[in-house]
């Protein structure tokens, strides 16, 4: 019995969610990264970087999370995320707990002068925030 509560114990750890701290400036400048719901125009090439993903431990609102999500962007040194999709999905108990969950394909521009993010389709994280609503 104490194994398994042991064993129990070491899943719960292993699943909670790590934070990433960045500077009040790296925090700015990650709002700033540009989200989109599937992939920019054909003709902007990029360079995929890694997943990023961030979920709630309990319910809540997908903004809540964005700020962390962004973070993670930045740690990766992204300049957009492809694929976005912040939905919420059901937890450990699902019958129970439904949680906000903000995943995507972190990107570096190719170029070196980077798009403005509206003009290309996207929505920036802070306007996402500020606006409570989903990219297009």
């Amino acid at each position: 019995m104490k194994l398994i509560t042991l064993c129990f114990m070491m899943l719960l750890v292993g699943c909670s969610a790590t934070t990433v701290q960045l500077s009040k400036v790296d925090q700015a400048k990650s709002l700033e990264i540009c989200l989109f719901t599937g992939v920019p125009p054909s003709d902007l090439s990029f360079t995929k970087l890694g997943k990023v993903k961030v979920g709630k431990g309990s319910f809540g609102s997908v903004v809540d999370i964005l700020p962390q999500f962004a973070a993670q962007a930045q740690v990766l040194e992204a300049d957009a995320i492809i694929n976005y999709a912040g939905t919420q999905r059901f937890g450990f108990w699902p019958w129970r707990i439904i949680r906000p969950v903000a995943r995507g394909q972190a990107i570096k521009w190719d170029s070196k002068v980077k798009p403005e993010c509206s003009q290309v389709g996207g929505t920036t994280i802070s306007s996402v925030i500020s606006t409570r609503q989903a990219p297009q």
